[in-house]
């Protein structure tokens, strides 16, 4: 059980910067919610290059240690869903009495089942299919974080009373 408590110390980490990021969020909400988007990007733009670099794999099962020690474990890079989960809590309290259209609320729905569907379907044709490392960096920089937006929006539209 001790390899696979790397999670429990990732989430550690996030849940003592959570403070900080909640202070901030009550007095600069905005300016909070794009430095959060911020660390996304740099920690997407880490996944990618470090793929790129050393020709990691897309996925854990194909990988070396040195995949799980640079790029499966650290927190930085687990670091973006968390980050998007805190800024989709902040919009749900601030937004939780919104009025979606039927039409938007359609078209959210639409893209969050589409990108997450998207994305599985990516995954088996990634295993299925010769290496190419510009798809495997691609992969591993932003299928975290798009499943995260997917699934945020999902949430936000049942949490506001949309969901169907």
């Amino acid at each position: 059980c001790i390899e696979q408590s790397w999670f429990l110390s990732a989430d550690t980490q996030l849940y003592i910067i959570s403070p900080i990021i909640l202070f901030n969020i009550e007095k600069k909400p905005w300016k909070t919610c794009l430095a959060c988007l911020g660390f996304c990007v740099v920690s997407a733009a880490y996944a990618f290059i470090i793929t790129f670099n050393n020709n990691y794999p897309t996925f854990y099962f194909e990988g070396t240690s040195e995949y799980q020690h640079y790029l499966y474990t650290p927190t930085f890079v687990r670091m973006p869903p968390w980050l998007l989960g805190m800024v989709f809590g902040y919009l749900i309290f601030k937004y939780k009495q919104i009025s979606i259209p039927r039409g938007a609320n359609l078209s959210l729905w639409v893209f969050s089942l589409s990108i997450m569907i998207f994305l599985i379907l990516v995954q088996c044709w990634l295993t299925r299919s010769a290496y190419n490392v510009l798809i495997a960096a691609t992969y591993n920089s932003l299928a975290r974080p798009a499943w995260a937006i997917a699934f945020g929006l999902i949430i936000f539209s049942c949490v506001t009373g949309h969901g169907g």
